[in-house]
């Protein structure tokens, strides 16, 4: 089992280079990860070399902006040890409800999502839109904690 810690200043240029070199990942940039480490709302626990899991807090409720796993470590269980450190700090700090949104396409996210007990609460239609052009509904999920 790797170390899970928050991440720190010094985490984000590696990060940075490991995300880059996914040509399926969001465009986060240095800036955006910066910005998380100043937000006293958002936290970023890190999977060195393997991956991250960005969350935003307000009042008893939080939400998943970004979890990622790098490409050779998919599979491995490592984004369900994020996804439950992340679960598992959040309920220390009081939060009551966790939220998250995934396109209906990403079957492997929506398994894991599954795994942990979240449930399906509703559908953006059309929300995203593939690297093909197609149009994709988000489904918005929730766990109770």
């Amino acid at each position: 089992m790797q170390t899970i810690r928050e991440i720190s200043a010094d985490d984000i240029d590696p990060l940075i280079t490991l995300i880059s070199s996914d040509a399926s990942a969001h465009s986060w940039e240095k800036k955006d990860f910066e910005n998380a480490l100043s937000n006293e709302n958002q936290i970023c626990y890190l999977l060195e070399n393997s991956g991250f899991i960005l969350l935003q807090k307000v009042l008893d409720e939080a939400e998943i902006i970004m979890i990622w796993v790098a490409p050779t470590m998919r599979g491995m269980g490592h984004g369900k040890e994020l996804l439950e450190y992340a679960i598992n700090e959040l309920k220390k700090t009081g939060i009551k409800n966790l939220f998250l949104e995934v396109a209906e396409n990403n079957q492997n996210a929506i398994k894991l999502y599954q795994k942990v007990s979240f449930i399906e609460i509703g559908r953006r239609k059309d929300y995203y839109k593939t690297s093909d052009n197609c149009l994709v509904d988000a489904i918005t999920m929730n766990l109770s904690c």
